[in-house]
């Protein structure tokens, strides 16, 4: 703290020689203030400014000055309050300065290019410093107070020789390119609440490894790291409301950051396309963008992570693991699309919606386990994933896009679990290695099998299915049984043509139609049975297959059936078992009376 000194108290240690003894005209003096002492002050009321000095005065040669507190003009003491623009610019010689606790404000310029001044401590009281106030100078440290408000720009700019600055909380406005070309700079700690645009500048800082925000900052600027090409690791504290554009342009050998801000959407607004040497990312922010930093190899997502969003990680193929936390919603489209070394993923309870293509070309993908909230899964969201072996649709799912497994050449295991369903062949695309299939949708859609022949031996339908629909599982030569659930209402047409592995069937009662060649050419199908609720086969339901021995009809009345039921020779071979109140109207129906053998039940 400098100690309060009089007018009569010397304001530098050194001598200061004149040329001559100009006179203090009222004009000078209205416009550069009272010459005392080799120096200029302007006053207003009960204070003082220290002032530039006007063109005639004595060069400022001093090394050393000591401001004092007060001085006294004409027999008035006014407290120096302020050091005015330009006050000792340009002063090679000077090595310190004492700045009084009565000092408010220091103005633009006030010590620009003091090249030989080596160290500063501005004193608690001082609220605003401004622009280029100490630009060029040959600062070693600086020490500034809790009480400094503002900070104008470049006030620090060109300080070549400076290693290291702490900013403190109080600062709630700072200019651009406050610390530009202070190229010894090594290491910046920042507590205000704003951190101006380009505060390091726009030219490279070659020694700067170490930028510390501090909790409380709240705004960083534009370009805010521009120049840190250096910075190996980084974080963002949870106070951060934004981050300017190009924040984070230009750090090209960061590799670990940390965003403890849960308020902040991360983007491709900030530069991160430049950060190539990022490997790894801790994220607390509600809403994640696009970041397309394709070296990541670890990626944490912290608690109050919302949303990851389109293309987040796009191409990331170095990515082998990632945690969803209890707090996500959406994982939209494309978010992990192509990171080809993603092996297991497990997507919590509250994810609501996966988009399009989500994770599509994940191709070292073997596991996926989805949470019990899910609703919606987008087109085409494991498209290409090809070394998927197994995966459960949850009961929530309530719709769902085209293609969603195509090229999932390893997926053997299915699960829908979801009765509110309907999947089809352009949903699922060709699962051509299925071994396994659990099914609870409402509709099993056109062809949502057809052409697994050489794999699916296993099909699972759960109560909650309704119908089978045309061609879903045509030609499916392995399947050797099927179970079918009261449910069901609805066999469609070829539903299990050329399934020539299947032996018997047993139809629910609450089944009322069958449709045309539904089981057509299963060649190894020797019994079925028919529940009491059928009202109607289709031609050929039972056409080809040729080792048909026994059909049990438990119809409660004769089923329409206006084309033949099976080939013409197995009218011969196959026993019709029916209703005794029904033999005679079976016995005479121009389909059903075909069948050489009618008998009761």
């Amino acid at each position: 703290m400098a100690v309060a000194l009089v007018a009569f108290c010397c304001v530098s240690c050194d001598k200061l020689t004149r040329k001559d003894d100009k006179s203090n005209s009222e004009e000078v003096i209205r416009e550069y203030g009272q010459l005392v002492d080799g120096q200029r002050y302007k006053t207003s009321g009960s204070t003082a400014e220290i002032h530039r000095p006007y063109k005639d005065d004595d060069r400022d040669t001093r090394t050393t000055i000591v401001i004092p507190s007060t001085v006294v003009i004409d027999g008035k003491t006014y407290t120096i309050t302020s050091i005015g623009e330009g006050s000792f610019a340009s002063n090679e010689n000077l090595t310190s300065v004492t700045i009084p606790n009565t000092v408010t404000i220091i103005g633009r310029e006030a010590f620009y290019s003091c090249t030989s001044l080596k160290s500063i401590t501005i004193p608690e009281g001082v609220k605003s410093i401004g622009e280029g106030a100490f630009w060029g100078c040959g600062l070693l440290s600086v020490s500034l107070p809790n009480s400094l408000e503002t900070l104008g720009n470049g006030v620090f700019n060109h300080c070549v020789s400076l290693p290291s600055i702490t900013i403190p909380k109080g600062v709630t406005s700072m200019g651009e390119n406050l610390l530009g070309e202070c190229t010894a700079l090594r290491s910046a700690t920042f507590f205000s609440k704003v951190i101006g645009n380009y505060v390091f500048g726009h030219e490279s800082m070659p020694n700067l490894t170490e930028v510390i925000f501090n909790e409380g900052v709240e705004r960083l600027g534009e370009g805010v790291l521009h120049a840190c090409s250096n910075l190996k690791s980084l974080t963002l504290p949870a106070s951060l409301k934004s981050l300017g554009e190009g924040g984070l342009r230009g750090c090209t050998n960061l590799t670990s950051l940390k965003i403890l801000s849960k308020e902040l959407v991360i983007n491709d607004r900030w530069g991160l396309q430049e950060c190539q040497a990022l490997t790894s990312i801790e994220v607390y922010c509600k809403k994640i963008g696009r970041l397309e930093c394709q070296n990541l190899t670890e990626v944490i997502l912290g608690d109050g992570v919302e949303e990851i969003g389109d293309n987040a990680f796009g191409q990331c193929s170095k990515l082998a693991s990632v945690n969803f936390p209890a707090s996500l919603k959406l994982i939209d489209r494309g978010a992990f699309n192509n990171c080809s070394g993603l092996e297991s993923i497990i997507i919590p309870d509250g994810v609501e919606e996966i988009g399009e293509n989500a994770f599509s070309s994940c191709s070292k993908l073997t596991t996926v386990t989805i949470g019990s909230g899910l609703k919606t899964l987008g087109g085409g969201v494991f498209y290409g994933c090809s070394s998927l072996e197994s995966i459960t649709l949850p009961a929530s799912l309530t719709e769902i896009g085209n293609n969603v497994f195509s090229e999932c050449r390893k997926l053997t295991s299915l699960s829908i679990l979801s009765k509110s369903l309907t999947i089809d062949q352009q949903v699922l695309g060709n699962l051509e290695n299925l071994v396994s299939v659990t099914l609870c949708c409402k509709e099993i859609g056109r062809g949502a099998f057809f052409g697994n022949q050489s794999k699916l031996t296993e099909v699972v339908l759960n109560e909650g299915v309704e119908m089978i629909g045309e061609n879903a599982f045509t030609q499916c030569s392995k399947l050797a049984s099927i179970n079918f659930p009261a449910s069901l209402k609805t066999i469609d047409r070829y539903a299990f043509l050329d399934c020539r592995s299947l032996e018997s069937i047993t139809i629910p009662d609450g089944v009322e139609e069958i449709g045309e060649n539904a089981f057509g050419q299963c060649s190894k199908l020797t019994t079925v049975t028919i529940g009491s609720g059928v009202k109607t086969l289709g031609g050929g339901v039972f056409m080809g297959c040729s080792k048909l021995t026994d059909i049990y009809c438990y119809a409660t009345a004769v089923p329409d059936a206006d084309r033949d039921i099976v080939e013409w020779n197995q009218y011969e071979k196959a026993t019709l078992h029916v209703p005794s109140a029904l033999l005679d109207a079976y016995k005479a129906h121009q389909q059903w009376g075909r069948f050489n053998k009618i008998v009761a039940l």
